[in-house]
């Protein structure tokens, strides 16, 4: 993969580290990935996301970028999000 995001700033011994406030891209990963199985007319995972797609992220210039909900939600996850007054699942 080609992509690459700015370099990281160097301490002392050649430690990186990141800048004080870093500047980070959230992608809605479920979603981004929807988007592009459509435009590619074809399933598309994190792996299998096309290098010009991560060069275009790349090229915004963040320190970071922040794959929002990538996990799986845990059956435990899925009764307390659905238990929980207010949510959007829970009772009222």
């Amino acid at each position: 993969m080609s992509a690459t995001l700015a370099a990281p700033r160097t301490a002392l011994h050649g430690v990186s580290v990141w800048p004080r406030y870093p500047s980070i891209y959230e992608i809605n990963t479920w979603v981004w990935l929807t988007d592009l199985s459509r435009r590619y007319g074809r399933p598309v995972q994190l792996g299998s996301a096309p290098v010009t797609e991560w060069d275009a992220i790349a090229a915004f210039g963040f320190d970071a970028v922040w794959l929002m909900g990538v996990w799986e939600r845990s059956p435990a996850g899925i009764a307390i999000a659905k238990a929980h007054v207010g949510s959007r699942g829970g009772r009222t």
